[in-house]
């Protein structure tokens, strides 16, 4: 028998899929899939492909997942499972470090899904603590460490996809500069293995960043740069000019922003082509959704912003912990823009579950909340609600 692929567990987990449900997504009975994550059989090429759509990940990420079996035994309880990354520092006497080779590099895969999965179930905060040192790691192996030339490409493939998965979970734990400095390097080892995929992927995050830190100007620079050079497909396109009308927006150019958002939504609908990134799974109606309440709320509208985020949490699974309280504090800060109290207050009742649950796992998240409750604190409201936001505001000093 073969060792049970814990990774693979804990991404279906971390998805929000049953067995059952995974089994249906692949077309292929419970108990098959249930052999693949005891390793007692693999998956076909095709099915590898359904299973990646399932769990929003890299065919390589899969191919890891089933390649790197854990023992039962040495998997961590409750929700933070730890990266297994196979490199061991290199002494600062050692003359000849051992040269890389491709099993490292499938251990940077391997880590790269562990990481994803734990920030889908508790935030970017301890991941992106072990992202980060995982990351430091890698570098300064491949610093002293040879590897042979017809590794290099894939290697550096590798450790720029792994410095960008490290820079959206800084992001998410709030650590801004951090997020910076991960994303540049992130450019650099791309930039070195000509992964025109994973830069993409990073300017937008590092667009996405400049907007979080109210540098509207700065995103339009990136997201307009990428727009002007490159050949794009509708879905990606769709992306960009999602991020520029929600930068314009920030700009107070509501009218601007609402024209970009209807031709950002025009080509979103044009759907998703075989030959986009492994990434692209993310550019979906969740996603969609936040655009679209972020720009009709920066734009004055009341109604539009609920609609769009109730949408957004209906569709996000069960096990997306993380999603799901981000969703619900958007979702909540705009039902008190429109004053739909009870809608607020019946809301506010799943916080403390996510807030507990997540909390400080999602630095950012709680930072939106954190705010939404600062202003009700000091805005007109009933007194229900001002002694909701206060629990609230304790809730979320306890998990500090």
């Amino acid at each position: 028998m073969g060792a049970r692929r814990e990774g693979l567990r804990q991404a279906r987990k971390s998805a929000g899929y049953t067995q059952e449900r995974m089994a249906q997504a692949c077309g292929v009975e419970r108990s098959t899939w249930a052999r693949w994550e005891r390793g007692e059989s693999d998956p076909q090429p095709w099915q590898r492909t359904k299973i990646a759509h399932a769990l929003r990940l890299s065919l390589s990420a899969v191919d890891q997942l089933l390649n790197a079996s854990t023992p039962h035994a040495a998997a961590r309880t409750g929700m933070t499972p730890s990266p297994a990354f196979p490199f061991v520092p290199v002494p600062a006497n050692a003359e000849t470090p051992e040269p890389l080779r491709g099993n490292d590099i499938a251990a940077i895969h391997a880590t790269m899904g562990q990481l994803l999965a734990l920030d889908g179930q508790c935030g970017g905060t301890e991941a992106s603590r072990q992202g980060l040192r995982v990351f430091r790691g890698i570098q300064r192996r491949i610093g002293a460490a040879p590897c042979p030339p017809a590794l290099q490409r894939d290697l550096y493939a590798a450790v720029g996809e792994l410095a960008e998965i490290v820079g959206w979970l800084l992001y998410d734990a709030n650590d801004q500069d951090g997020m910076r400095a991960v994303s540049h390097e992130s450019l650099m080892y791309s930039g070195w293995a000509g992964d025109r995929s994973i830069s993409l992927l990073t300017h937008q995050n590092l667009a996405m960043h400049a907007e979080w830190t109210q540098r509207p100007a700065e995103a339009l620079m990136i997201v307009d740069r990428i727009l002007s050079g490159h050949t794009l497909s509708p879905r990606l396109e769709s992306l960009f000019r999602a991020r520029r009308s929600h930068a314009l927006a920030l700009q107070h150019r509501p009218n601007e922003a609402r024209a970009e958002l209807a031709r950002a939504s025009s080509l979103f609908l044009d759907g998703a082509r075989d030959s986009d990134p492994a990434w692209a799974w993310w550019v979906d109606q969740r996603q969609w959704q936040w655009f679209t309440a972020m720009v009709h709320h920066l734009a004055g509208d009341k109604d539009i912003p609920v609609t769009a985020f109730a949408h957004a949490l209906a569709i996000t699974p069960a096990g997306r912990q993380r999603g799901r309280y981000s969703y619900t504090s958007y979702l909540f800060g705009a039902l008190l823009e429109a004053r739909q109290w009870n809608d607020a207050h019946r809301l506010a009742d799943t916080l403390p579950a996510l807030i507990t649950d997540v909390g400080s796992g999602s630095g950012r998240t709680t930072e939106i909340l954190r705010r939404t409750l600062k202003k009700t604190l000091h805005g007109d409201v009933p007194v229900s609600i001002h002694d909701t936001a206060r629990e609230l505001v304790a809730a979320i000093s306890r998990t500090a």
